[in-house]
This record gives structure tokens, C-alpha cells and sequence, in this order.
């Protein structure tokens, strides 16, 4: 899994995946950066609680979300 090493390194056309590994709290103000990723170039897709995928995936249209039983969309294999 690569890693970015920081704002030296362009983001247009590599592919992220945001994971929320926090409380839903913490998950919420940083999904506040996707539309900044966006606006670099990347591909966003996330990795939240099911109950928060809806309104992820609501907020951010092509932002694809992961969990448990349902297919992500383009995860692995970017637009």
C-alpha cells in the first residue's frame, strides 16, 4: 500500500481511500477534505461505519463507500 509522503508529491490521478478509524465525530470533520482531494486530481473513496456510508456517499457524489456485503464501486480499479 503506498503511503503519500506529503504536499511535494501531485495527487492527480492516484486513487485514496479515506477510512474512518475514529468516532463518528472525527470521521465527519475529516471527510470535510474530500472535496479538496477531489479538486487535486485524486480518486476518493471511503471506508465508513455502514449507517455513515449513506450519507457519505449523499454528500460527496462519486465517492464510493465500502462495507460489510456491498461491492465499492471502483475501489481497486479507479475510473
Amino acid at each position: 500500500m503506498w503511503e503519500w509522503p506529503g504536499p511535494g508529491v501531485p495527487l492527480a490521478g492516484q486513487s485514496i481511500v479515506a477510512y474512518g478509524e475514529q468516532g463518528w465525530g472525527d470521521v465527519l470533520q475529516c471527510l470535510r477534505f474530500i472535496p479538496r482531494l477531489q479538486a487535486l486530481g485524486a480518486h476518493v473513496a471511503c471506508s465508513v461505519a455502514p449507517e455513515l456510508a449513506p450519507l457519505v456517499e449523499a454528500s460527496f457524489p462519486g465517492v464510493p463507500c465500502a462495507r460489510p456485503g456491498v461491492a465499492c464501486g471502483w475501489i481497486g480499479t479507479p475510473p
